[in-house]
């Protein structure tokens, strides 16, 4: 257990091994696993604000099929809050793994600080005896879309799951599909899962391709160290809960994952996307090695969706990011 002396009379104790940061007049304490926060004197009534990120959903995959983005993690913010002079819980939410035979990939798992939760997001669509809609969640999931028939997209899962206002996250995106391969916009896939609390499946980048395959925007913060960004697709460590992108076959390209921070891979225009779901380059189901992006570890980013090159079983969707708990508060002379 690590204790604290905030300022004058303020004392804590924390366990969970939370990071201890001091900017400006702040100083935040940010837990990247499960621990709590205790509070031992608050003479001077100090208020707290706090941000709850859930764990990110998985990317779908599966058989024949264009998996949907993983959904971002549950984002809910909360300012100048009154906190007691007792032990607050912390726990913090694993991200979704991805799966092969299941209707979706595994959703993200609750975060939790005292009483208040956030949602994981939900796991994209995946192929498992015919194509499945994305999970609901704190985000929802993106739909699935076949490869090589003329059947609909599903649709992405809602999100909000835990009807909080406002919202800790939207729905996913739907599968797209222009069959037959190929044509002028080759086949769609689930689209990205949604971000949390800002953003929609349609509001990313190229314009000119259809939107339906990248992961909605997700949330920044700067509870943590002060920091803020100006250029929503660097994402760095202020941002979270972006949706996962998916698989798209036009020209082998891929769905870029949400804005601000999911995945966090580069992508192959040089920036830092999220979760992105894509094929083997210049292979798209042909037999060559697919990879699809991850949601990075405690940003709450939902795991990109998977072509399946070769329908080999190991081949599933990103896996979600875990979550996290942000906790500042002004720190007094």
């Amino acid at each position: 257990m690590n204790g604290g002396l905030a300022s004058s009379g303020f004392t804590y104790e924390t366990t969970g091994s939370p990071v201890l940061r001091t900017y400006s007049t702040y100083s935040s304490l940010t837990w990247t696993g499960s621990g709590s926060f205790t509070i031992l004197a608050n003479p001077n009534s100090l208020t707290f604000d706090y941000m709850i990120v859930a764990g990110g959903g998985a990317g779908g995959s599966g058989d024949d099929a264009l998996g949907g983005g993983g959904g971002g993690g549950g984002v809910r913010v909360f300012t100048s809050q009154s906190l007691s002079i007792a032990a607050h819980t912390v726990t913090v939410g694993a991200g979704g793994s991805g799966v092969w035979a299941a209707n979706q990939s595994g959703s993200g798992g609750n975060t939790t600080f005292s009483s208040n939760t956030t949602t994981g997001g939900g796991g994209g669509g995946n192929y498992n005896s015919g194509w499945h809609n994305g999970a609901s969640g704190g985000a929802g999931g993106g739909g699935a879309t076949s490869r090589n028939t003329a059947s609909a997209g599903t649709v992405g899962g809602s999100g909000n799951a835990g009807s909080y206002s406002p919202v800790e996250g939207v729905d996913g995106g739907t599968g797209y599909i222009n069959y037959p391969f190929p044509s002028t916009n080759n086949q769609g896939a689930g689209g990205g899962g949604g971000g949390a609390t800002v953003g929609s499946n349609t509001t990313l980048k190229p314009a000119s391709w259809p939107n339906n395959r990248h992961g909605s925007a997700g949330q920044t913060n700067n509870y943590k160290d002060g920091s803020t960004i100006t250029e929503p697709y660097t994402g760095g460590t202020t941002a979270f809960s972006g949706g996962g992108g998916a698989p798209f076959v036009q020209n082998y390209n891929f769905g870029f994952g949400g804005l601000y921070h999911s995945g966090g891979h580069l992508s192959e225009t040089g920036l830092v996307e999220g979760g992105e779901g894509r094929c083997g380059a210049g292979n798209c189901g042909f037999g060559s090695a697919d990879t699809a992006g991850a949601g990075v570890a405690n940003s709450g980013g939902g795991g990109g969706g998977r072509y399946p090159a070769g329908n080999v079983s190991s081949r599933v969707g990103g896996n979600g990011g875990s979550g996290v708990v942000i906790l500042r508060w002004v720190t007094e002379a």
